[in-house]
């Protein structure tokens, strides 16, 4: 049978032949630069190549992710298994019709006049064992099929194909190609630990190559493993900037990398042309991309770090884009390897550039007529998503716009400088109730701090009630930073700003913060007065619909105030309202706050099963709202409930855990943060010195998932009341008055019978309804036959 021209439909099935070959494998290329293992992905790869299933195999990636390298090493691995074993490199042609000629040419096989190139090409290969590795098979990735067609008349053949692009053919088993790993910027590592990463032995091995005695020092490890984070771990540019050394220090490069596709340039003249500078490297890839691709990356260069797939359809619909355009050209730059999709651990995609990549976009942009229309849609969509997300970081599923927010940082911080420039400051200040949900969850409160402060100095057409909010959003944020001169200095003028606009909520908000400044600062009784104001300000009807959920601030905040003055009923009794209150309004962060107080009043009442289970709840709340202020508050709390259950080693060490939270958010005051100090103070005064140092470290050493996770082990590890706990809280007087109590004795007769005054018996039922966490004299006892107490 005599086939022509291009396969693109099933081959009718013919046997098998014998090979027309000389025996013998054709060499495969050594490179004259060492090879720097990547075993893992090695491994996967020869894997692959061993499963029968798997006949065309592609190895795809962005230009200088190193496709071919590890295309050659995992060859050297299964060339044994194969009769012959071909390299062709396909980076010269252009014509996907040349793809027949060009492997007739590596195997030998001169094509005939009377049969076509791919007919000779079944006849000479038969029944072969042989692999066929095809390097840059991306610009004539059309020939897929032709490809497909030689695979199927040939059942040994195997095919390795190296590609920016996928071939999107049946049959093919896609292997993206990773970046090299990177090393994380940890002080505390060894040079040599430091070295041991791939991305370090590259750029010190090709370093050598310019300078022999290059090597990794105290003064340089820390630049070095900048430059391999900022390059992405991508072996090109970290080949190509190791050529820059013969020029800059490591120091001087890691501040050249700002502009890469300047630095990244002089590669080796013996390679070809796309590969001597990053820049042809990119343009290489964006060149074989059609129109409708092309204008779709310009558009995903306006992004920074990761987007969705709703944000680069929001934006480049005001470039005349449709959502369903956008969507298919966004496969075609994934297929071309220029965009990459990330996940973010929950099943929802995001996807993101190569920073070398993104640069090379923004490049092309200055040239594009509509950029500006790409930057302003850009910014309006990330201003507007951060503006309206408040009211989403205080209901069930924050947790999800929390963690979507932490990956939209840098599209959102892009989004502010747009605005500064375009001197629209009131677009930041309408930003701050967002921006300090996002601090109290994630830290990080300093940018947000700036931003505000920035807009505050000329606030544009902002309004009254804006600025104030504004300015108590900026005093919260310097609280939590632990600057409690500035953030009184705001709240003040906060409160200023309110009173005299007549802004009666803005007015009650400012109290709050000035009190909390006051709280922190162990001024309660000045912190109460402030509470109570506010609380008056906000059980004002007409308030009740402004976010609902401050309305009950400054009632926690009193049983806070309540708690660190040793009032612990009052606590209970104003913590539990606020539960009661905050659960009607479906307000998981107040419901959180308000049961780290219940909790604690609990357990310094004695009442510990009661303060273990409003602890897990509290616990729960604040890891659905990924709150680390509350997370690390509660987990000191738990500390103190530990140590009342007699564990002060366990009760150390969640300290430490919760010291871990603290430092990892940048903040300096956390949830119930006074009764958290004194939790500090309690364990360690419980233990010797070097015993509370050993489990403080020990805590302090575990990641945030980690310390939440030793929390809960303390809390499910509290048994239920038994009769020891309730024996142990109560006297023996008090037990024998809680008996005759039981009896149904009245407290005259209860005094005739122990020879005491009624007023003592009256003390002591006192006592027991407060040990018990009892409200009534009949619930007291029932709980204590319920322990077996009496």
């Amino acid at each position: 049978m005599t086939v022509r021209g291009t396969f693109t439909g099933q081959p009718a099935p013919i046997a098998p032949r014998a090979s027309s070959l000389d025996a013998g494998r054709s060499a495969l290329p050594r490179p004259l630069t060492s090879f720097i293992a990547r075993e893992r992905e090695q491994r996967e790869i020869v894997k692959l190549l061993h499963n029968p299933e798997v006949r065309l195999l592609s190895l795809t990636g962005p230009g200088g992710i190193g496709k071919t390298r590890l295309a050659i090493r995992a060859a050297e691995d299964v060339s044994p298994e194969f009769e012959h074993v071909w390299f062709i490199s396909l980076a010269s042609i252009r014509d996907h019709r040349l793809l027949f000629a060009a492997i007739g040419r590596a195997l030998g096989v001169r094509e005939s006049e009377r049969e076509g190139m791919a007919n000779q090409l079944v006849e000479a290969i038969g029944s072969t064992r042989a692999l066929l590795v095809l390097d840059n098979f991306e610009q004539i990735a059309s020939a897929g099929p032709d490809l497909c067609f030689l695979l199927a008349y040939c059942p040994e053949l195997t095919a390795l194909v190296t590609t920016r692009t996928v071939l999107r053919v049946s049959g093919e088993f896609e292997y993206p190609v990773p970046p090299l790993p990177m090393p994380p910027l940890d002080a505390g590592l060894s040079i040599a630990a430091i070295e041991s990463w791939p991305t370090i032995r590259l750029f010190v091995e090709r370093a050598r190559a310019v300078d022999t005695h290059f090597t990794l020092t105290q003064s340089n490890v820390n630049d070095v493993a900048e430059i391999c984070l900022a390059l992405e771990g991508l072996p090109l540019a970290i080949e190509l900037a190791t050529v820059q050394l013969r020029v800059f220090t490591p120091h001087a490069m890691r501040r050249e990398l700002q502009h890469r596709l300047e630095l990244l340039v002089d590669g080796p003249l013996d390679q070809p042309e796309r590969l001597q500078t990053m820049r042809n490297a990119i343009r290489w890839s964006y060149d074989l991309l059609p129109m409708e691709q092309r204008s779709l990356f310009l558009c995903t260069g306006v992004f920074a770090g990761s987007f969705s797939l709703e944000a680069l359809q929001a934006v480049c619909l005001a470039a005349g884009g449709s959502p369903q355009s956008t969507a298919h050209a966004l496969t075609g730059l994934i297929d071309s390897s220029l965009v990459h999709r990330v996940d973010d651990g929950d099943g929802d995609l995001r996807f993101a550039m190569l920073e070398t990549v993104r640069e090379f976009a923004r490049e092309l942009q200055e040239t594009a007529c509509d950029i500006a229309t790409l930057h302003e849609a850009h910014a309006r969509y990330y201003l507007q998503l951060a503006a309206e997300s408040e009211p989403r970081l205080i209901v069930s599923g924050s947790a999800e716009w929390v963690k979507r927010l932490g990956y939209d940082r840098a599209n959102l911080r892009e989004a502010v400088h747009w605005a500064f420039e375009r001197d629209e400051p009131e677009l930041v200040l309408r930003l701050s109730g967002t921006l300090l949900s996002l601090a109290y969850a994630r830290g990080e409160p300093a940018e947000s701090l700036r931003w505000l402060l920035r807009a505050l100095d000329s606030p544009g057409n902002a309004s009254a009630e804006e600025i104030a909010d504004a300015l108590f959003t900026a005093s919260a944020l310097a609280q939590v930073r632990g600057d409690l001169s500035q953030a009184m200095g705001l709240g003040q003028k906060a409160l200023d700003v309110s009173r005299h606009a007549g802004y009666r909520f803005g007015e009650a908000r400012a109290l709050i913060g000035l009190g909390i400044g006051a709280e922190w600062a162990e001024q309660t009784d000045l912190a109460a007065e402030l509470y109570h104001e506010a609380n008056q300000i906000m059980r004002e009807r007409e308030h009740a619909a402004r976010l609902s959920h401050w309305r009950v601030l400054p009632l926690a905040n009193l049983a806070d105030i309540a708690l660190i003055q040793h009032q612990y009923a009052k606590a209970n009794e104003l913590g539990q309202q606020a539960v009661g209150e905050w659960r009607e309004a479906g307000y998981l962060w107040g419901i959180a706050q308000a049961l780290g107080t219940v909790a604690a009043a609990h357990c310094e009442r004695g009442a510990l099963d009661a303060s273990r289970v409003a602890y897990q709840e509290a616990l729960e709340l604040w890891l659905a709202c990924a709150d680390g202020r509350g997370i690390s508050g509660t987990i000191a709390g738990v500390a103190g409930l530990t140590l009342a259950r007699r564990e002060p080693e366990l009760a150390a060490r969640l300290l430490g855990a919760a010291e871990s939270v603290r430092l990892r958010l940048g903040v300096e005051f956390v949830a119930h943060h006074l009764y958290a100090q004194g939790q500090i103070a309690r364990v360690r005064a419980s233990l010797p010195a070097p015993v509370f140092e050993e489990h403080w470290a020990s805590g302090e050493a575990l990641a945030i998932g980690d310390a939440a996770e030793l929390a809960h082990q303390s809390l499910n590890a509290v048994p239920e009341p038994s009769r020891v706990q309730q024996k142990d809280l109560l006297s023996r007087r008090e037990t024998e008055i809680l008996r005759l109590v039981a009896e149904g004795l009245p407290d005259r007769e209860i005094a005739d019978d122990l020879s005491i005054s009624p007023r003592t018996v009256q003390s002591h039922v006192t006592s027991i309804l407060t040990k018990l966490d009892a409200r009534s004299r009949a619930e007291a006892v029932a709980s204590a036959i319920r322990s077996g107490a009496i």
